[in-house]
């Protein structure tokens, strides 16, 4: 008789776990770009701003069921003839039944205009479902206008299945980020700039030659130049110096070191 309410429970236990079980997935970004969210099965929603009559409210794509994209502020009500000092938004909200739809979201940022952004993911079970929730949050992030810079959102509702954010790093996105980093005055000069963009010139030539192992040298070759920089900047910046004309600030150095380290894991060591 033991065994059977053991047996019992157990079939229960199963049921309950693997049971359809709703789930609200949340998206925001900061309202200087715009973004698109694929579903694992291939669905689209979100705005695309390239193209579009007016940027700000961009291409509107609507494939997901039940998947909102919007726009929202939060702010002061001003008194009679004052300008309202309102903090934008763009949401995405979308309600899915998990394990069913369970997977691998693609989320591709796209460039209103040049500048930094923010970005925040949010899964939360509904109710009394026992499902995982997630929360992962970008900060000041780089993008320049039609500019794309993609994440993976890997959602697995089952308790203690792992779950990741993680930007998808290719020499484009390195080239699109250093090209940033200099436009918001985040390193300098035009020389240093050059030169990093000359070398990812080099780690290029061999990615197409597909020599990976060579494609590796040279980007490790760019990595110990913005590390020696960022070091030099650092020092300079400890004297008390005048600001030099070549440096590199921690936001630029914190998300081209980013890029150079997932874009190396993408390629063999020796």
């Amino acid at each position: 008789q033991r065994l059977f309410v053991m047996i019992v429970s157990i079939l229960l236990t199963r049921e309950i776990v693997y049971s359809q079980q709703l789930v609200h997935m949340g998206f925001t970004s900061s309202d200087n770009v715009h973004f698109i969210v694929t579903d694992p099965v291939g669905r689209k929603t979100g705005r695309d701003p390239r193209g579009a009559t007016s940027r700000s409210e961009g291409i509107e794509i609507n494939e997901i069921p039940e998947a909102n994209y919007s726009f929202e502020s939060v702010g002061d009500i001003p008194d009679s003839g004052e300008v309202p000092n309102a903090i934008y938004y763009h949401v995405f909200a979308y309600s899915f039944e998990s394990p069913q739809n369970d997977g691998s979201y693609l989320i591709q940022v796209i460039g209103i205009e040049l500048g930094q952004f923010d970005f925040y993911v949010g899964v939360d079970p509904a109710g009394n479902s026992v499902r995982q929730k997630c929360r992962f949050i970008i900060k000041n992030a780089l993008i320049d206008q039609d500019s794309v810079i993609s994440y993976q959102l890997l959602y697995n509702g089952m308790p203690g299945s792992p779950m990741t954010l993680k930007k998808i790093v290719t020499s484009g996105t390195l080239r699109q980020d250093l090209s940033a980093s200099f436009k918001l005055k985040l390193l300098g000069d035009n020389n240093f700039f050059d030169e990093l963009n000359n070398h990812l010139d080099k780690v290029e030539k061999e990615l197409a030659q597909n020599d990976s192992t060579k494609a590796r040298e040279k980007l490790e070759e760019f990595e110990k130049k913005i590390d020696k920089e960022r070091e030099e900047t650092i020092k300079h910046e400890q004297r008390g110096q005048k600001e030099k004309q070549r440096f590199m600030t921690e936001d630029a150095y914190r998300i081209l070191k980013e890029d150079v380290q997932l874009l190396l894991a993408t390629l063999p060591r020796k």
